[in-house]
Parts: C-alpha cells; structure tokens; sequence
C-alpha cells in the first residue's frame, strides 16, 4: 500500500508534540472545515494571541499539519482544516481518529448550514463512527465534545431562539446517531449473509456470526453525544477594525440574547476538566502499593514500580498505532456498499485461490526447510496473487489495498501467535517464558524456543513478510509483548505454589530457597528473544534482570519465614536423599494461521487489534465522570475482548505424537539399618492432568508413580517434574 505522506508528516509531528508533552496534561483539540475562524476564535477563548494560526504560510504550505499551546494543566492543539483543497479522506479520517483518541476535549467547529445539511450529516456520521470505534480501543469512553456552532442564522432576540438552538442540535445529534445505525445494520446483515451463504464448514460460519453478534453489540457505544454547544457569532467592525464574538445566552424568564462575551463558562468547562485530572494522576502517581504475601516494604514498592512503569504505553506509540490502522485497514477507505461488496468477492477469491499454498505454508516447520524451500513458497505465492490481481485489472486498487489488509490481518495474527501478556497463556512466547520460569532446564526452554522458531519460519513464506511488513510488527509488538509484567505474574504464582507446599523439615526449605536463588532466567530469556528481537523495541533487559533479582530477594523473605513453624534437626543421624525425574509430552501444535479467513475481514469493521481496558484502581475508585477524563493505558493483548483461540481467523492445529500420556516411576530402598520416616513430594506441572498417583513408604522402601496425560482442551507440550525428598534416619534412634 502507498502511504499518505501528508498523513505520515501529521503523525511524525504529533508523536514530537507527545514526547514533548507533560503526562498530566489534558489535550484540548480544536477541529473542523476549512474558514470557520477556528483559530482566531481560540485567540478570543483563551486571550492569548500567540498560538500561530492555521493561515500561516507555514503551516498553509503543508509543512506544518497543526499548531499547539502549552499551558499549566493542557495543551491545546488546533488541527488543521478538515475537507481542505490540499486535504484528502486518508488525511481527514486520520486527523480525526486521533483527535477523538488522544483528546480529553474536542471543541467541534460545525457551520449552523452543515447542522441541516444531509450530504455533511453522511459523512459526518461515517467518520465519527470510524473515530468513536478507534478511540475505545485505548479509552473507556469518547471525549466530551463540545459543539461551537459557527455562522448562527438565527440572531433574533426573542425567548423561542434558545429552544430553537436546542431543537436544531438535538436534530443534529439525532440524524447522526440515525445514519450510524443504518449504516452500520446494512453492513452488518451483509457480513451476517456472506457468512451464512459462504463459510467453509460450521465452525467457520459459527465464529464468522459471532463477529456479527460482537458488532452489534457494540453499536450504541458508537453514538455521538454533545455534552455542551455554544452559538459562536462572529462580527468586524470596519470602522474600529475591531472582531467581535457573540455568544447566545440563555435564560428561564427572559428572551435569549447574543452577547459580545469571551465565552467564560467555555473556559471554566475546560479548565475544571483539566484540573480534574491532573488531580487524578497526581494521586495515581504517588499511590501507595499495597503488599505482597504479607510484606509491606521498599522492595515491595520497587517490584510493582517497575512492573507499573514497564505495563503502560506512551501517547507517541497509541498515535503509531492508530495511523497503522488507518492505512492498512480498508473499511477506513472503503464504507461504499457496492465497494464493500466487491472487498467481499475479492478478499474470498484472494483467500481460496493461495488455500493451498496456505497449506503448504502450515507444513512448513514440522520437518526441516532450508531457504531455497522459503523462497520457494514465496515466489507461488507471490505468482497466486499476481494472476488474480491480472484478472481484476478494472478494481486493480481495491485488489491492491486487499493484499495490504491481508499483511495487516497476518502481521496481527503474528503478533498474537507471539504475545506476551498475562492475559493470553497460549501464545508461543508465554508458552516458552513460563516453562523457563517452572522448569529452568535445557532441554524444555530448547523444544519451546524451536517451536517458536518453526512459527516465525511459517511467516516468512509470506510473499509479502518484507521491510515493511516488520516495520508493522514493530509497532504492533508494543502493545503485544509485555515481559516484565509477564514475569511478575510468574514468579508470584512460583512464590505462591511454595507456600502451599508442605516442606515439614526447616533443612528442605532452606535448601529449595537456595535453589531458587542459584536459578539463572536471564539466560534462557535471552535465548527466547533472540528469534524475535528483529520485531521488538524497548526491551531493556538489565531492568528485567533486576526485577527477577528482587522476586528472588522477595521469595526468600517469604520462605525464610515460612521456615519458623517448621521442623529444626539438628541431629546428625536424619539424612536427606533426593530423587528427581521429569517427563514430556511433546506436541508440534500451529496456533497461527498465516493466511487470513473470512473471518479476518468481518473483524475490520469491529476494530482491529482491540484490547480489553484494564482500568487503574485508584481511578476506578472515582465518578465515571472524572475517571473518563484519564487516558487509560493498553494492557493486555485479547483481540477484539472475544477471547478465543480462533480469533483473527488463528485457528490451533495440533499435531500431538501417538502416545498421549507419559508414567514417572521412582522406587528408592535404604539399608537394612535405616528407615525412611517422611517424604516431602515436589510436583510441577504444564499443560498436563495428572492422575493414578501412587505415594507410598514402607519402612525401608519408597515407591513413587504418576500419570501425566495431554490436557486435550490445550494441545501444548505438557511437562511435568517431580523431586521426591525422602527424610531418613539411622535405625539405632528409632524406637520399636
């Protein structure tokens, strides 16, 4: 796809302006068409005529795409004019997807004449559609919007214009909200009878209508609501040379007025939200942490700072993020029926025609491929696509911007296929972290990491896996690889498990808590990385070594005292003998598909790549009404908050070995004059059952065996490893 430089050069600025912003200040966006006296309206607003205006030669000659002033408690930033002559639709949805996602305010500059007028109305309603669905994918709500109606027809002094005004954007908001619903229901009963008349089997058809479902449940958070409106009439007097500005006021008893006014209640709206805030991430800055496992400490408080500080996503990323969405998803450029319908036809026929190449593509990996096998695949691909794309010469462009949105959908079934977050346990990359954080063995971390490797292989015979397609997952994998929080979670659940096990003697404990010390994680992290660092920025991992370091110093803490309600031998006569034996079942399991489904393309017009908000708890706390004030982080990774396997058109193909199940046997026998008084079994579990256990000690002789089989619900590699720790004593102590 040909990226819109304009669009390009509006994102590289904004994300300047964000890393140059303060993170508690609000972001006030001035928006609309081209001279309505936006910015001369603000200079009146805010008294302060140093904001540059959009009528500069330097930002009229398209080197600059806004202008902003910083004040105490926000920034206000004037977009410029939307449906320009040097503006195009790429660029206005752009600019508008990030006004609504990034803003707290939006001042909305509509002409009283568009209010009324049904072409601007359409466009108008498609557009914010588009915005509100990119928004809540970062935040709980819209912005509050505040419409300034410009050019007011109506200036007569007379009690029934107030209700006039009142009616007139009522009607408006109305009319909007009325479009969206027809426009969004007519598509989605054209997506609900593709799937019904065009799905491959059941199951598609079954995943393919839940999308359907999922979209229109979603529909009325959609809908346009003004929280304030301002009549804004504007008059020169040419002799004094001086602009004024009239604002309608409104009153109970007496007729309604224009008044030369500075719009005060305007600016308390503005300056109070802002305050709100600010005073919200104040506290959220210095909130207190609360304990874990019972202690309360400074290392406590620094583990869940840097979990904190590494969770959250900067403005600078959310502004990349939305302009990868605005250009490589077609429903962003196409909302025409008779396009949409063609998107259908072609996107199926692009889809069925490289079916069999997507085939070969999952073969790929499950037996050893050298590059020429690579280029192989890639060059048939390339060659299925370029005959189809010969065949529909007359929609060549739309042919085009398909194949982009297929290495869109396949860039974010690879940063699925590769997640790091908490919240999606089956992904290669978790899979891998948390068999190095339970089992710390080569062998495990070596089997985990090829399969990660067999994957990114996969990818590559994408004809289209190329620079551009890495820039994609470079942006993509911010939002998707959330290590240190990852870790976290881990070790705490480590730290738990040992707390629930019976450990009985002092000596063991103290013993396994050195263990746990001695461990090496980094090591094996950094083998995990290796594959994936092409894709990956802002992994630092000498932070992340030293968070595992302080969960080191934290389950110590713990453990030790745990130690103090158990057993102390201080004879020398008790003697301790290990035993330990790990078993695996491997599965070559494929949880990605590559090659988008028909299910890739409804997803479009549900918002891809969204994420479930995890809202902070000190902001929860709050009023709805202060709390949608705060521009909540991305956490987490689930698409689309459908949380299945098969979302994305991902479909997991498994292909376990025969023998479905492993037994670990263990059997120990002491000397005649010593006996085994206690055991104290070890088990670590993933992905299996366990079942038949047998746990036994007669005197001399100890017995051990368990069943591991393939939890058929997961389709991974299970692993289990059990340390049998037999307690034995000389028999001379022991008393008949």
């Amino acid at each position: 796809m040909i990226k819109n430089s304009k669009s390009e050069n509006l994102k590289a600025h904004l994300c300047d302006m964000a890393n140059r912003l303060p993170k508690d200040n609000s972001i006030i966006i001035s928006i609309g068409k081209q001279s309505q006296g936006k910015s001369t309206f603000l200079h009146h607003l805010f008294q302060d005529f140093s904001v540059p205006k959009n009528s500069d030669e330097s930002i009229s000659q398209n080197t600059i795409d806004f202008t902003e002033k910083n004040y105490d408690n926000f920034v206000l930033i004037d977009m410029k004019d939307l449906d320009s002559i040097d503006s195009n639709p790429h660029q206005d949805i752009f600019k508008l997807c990030i006004t609504f996602t990034i803003a707290d305010i939006v001042l909305l500059h509509i002409s009283h004449c568009d209010l009324e007028n049904r072409n601007f109305i359409n466009d108008f309603a498609f557009k914010f559609l588009q915005s509100a669905k990119m928004c809540l994918k970062y935040k709980e709500s819209l912005p509050q919007i505040i419409l300034l109606i410009r050019d007011p027809r109506w200036a007569n002094k007379n009690k029934e214009t107030s209700d006039d005004y009142d009616s007139l954007v009522e009607r408006f908001g109305a009319n909007i909200n009325d479009t969206i619903n027809k426009m969004f229901m007519r598509f989605s009963n054209l997506f609900r009878e593709e799937a019904l008349n065009n799905s491959e089997s059941e199951e598609e058809k079954n995943e393919n209508i839940e999308v359907v479902n999922k979209m229109n449940e979603d529909l009325p958070k959609y809908k346009l609501f003004i929280s304030n409106y301002y009549c804004v009439y504007f008059n020169e007097d040419f002799e004094t040379r001086k602009t004024h500005y009239y604002e309608l006021k409104h009153s109970l008893s007496e007729p309604s007025y224009f008044e030369d006014s500075n719009f005060p209640s305007l600016l308390n709206i503005i300056i109070e939200a802002c305050y709100q805030k600010k005073q919200i991430q104040g506290l959220c800055d210095h909130a207190n942490y609360g304990p874990l496992f019972g202690i309360d400490s400074q290392l406590v408080q620094s583990i869940q700072r840097i979990v904190d500080l590494s969770s959250k996503v900067s403005l600078s990323h959310i502004i990349e993020h939305v302009y990868i969405d605005v250009t490589y998803n077609i429903f962003f450029k196409y909302f025409d029926e008779n396009y949409v319908l063609r998107a259908f036809e072609y996107f199926n026929k692009l889809r069925r025609g490289i079916e069999k190449i997507s085939e070969q593509i999952i073969n790929v990996g499950s037996k050893c491929i050298n590059e020429l096998s690579i280029l192989n695949i890639r060059n048939k691909h390339q060659d299925k696509i370029g005959r189809l794309l010969e065949e529909k010469t007359q929609d060549r462009e739309l042919m085009i911007d398909i194949i982009s949105y297929f290495k869109y959908l396949s860039a974010l079934s690879f940063a699925n296929s590769f997640s790091l977050t908490k919240d999606v346990r089956n992904s290669y990359s978790f899979q891998t972290l948390e068999s190095i954080f339970i089992f710390d063995t080569e062998d495990i971390t070596e089997h985990q990491i090829s399969k990660m490797k067999n994957s990114l292989t996969r990818f590559r015979c994408l004809f289209y896996f190329d620079y551009e397609f890495e820039e994609i997952l470079k942006v993509l994998m911010k939002d998707y690889f959330k290590m240190n929080e990852c870790i976290f979670e881990l070790y705490k659940n480590i730290i738990e498990k040992t707390l629930q096990e019976n450990y009985i003697y002092s000596d063991i404990l103290y013993k396994q808590e050195e263990l746990y010390k001695q461990a090496n994680y980094i090591s094996n992290i950094e083998k995990m990385l290796e594959p994936l660092l092409p894709y990956l920025s802002e992994i630092h991992l000498p932070e992340t070594q030293d968070l595992i370091s302080k969960l080191k110093n934290l389950h110590s803490q713990v453990l030790l005292e745990k130690a103090k309600d158990l057993i102390f031998h201080t004879r020398e006569n008790v003697r301790y003998e290990e035993l330990t034996s790990t078993s695996a079942l491997y599965s070559f399991e494929i949880i990605e598909r590559v090659i988008p489904s028909f299910y890739g393309i409804l997803i479009g017009v549900v918002s891809p790549a969204k994420k479930p908000i995890t809202q902070n708890p000190l902001v929860a706390k709050m009023s709805k009404a202060v709390s949608t004030t705060y521009l909540i982080p991305i956490i987490g990774c689930n698409i689309f908050n459908i949380v299945k396997t098969a979302n994305l058109g991902l479909k997991l193909y498994s292909k376990l070995i025969k023998n479905k199940q492993k037994k670990i046997k263990m059997n120990y026998n002491v000397p005649n004059d010593n006996y085994i008084i206690d055991v104290i079994t070890l088990e670590s579990c993933l992905n299996g059952i366990l079942s038949d256990r047998v746990n036994e000690i007669i005197r001399q002789k100890f017995n051990y065996e368990i069943v591991m089989s393939n939890d058929s619900c997961l389709n991974h590699s299970a692993f289990l490893k059990v340390k049998c720790i037999l307690v034995i004593k000389d028999g001379s102590e022991v008393e008949e």
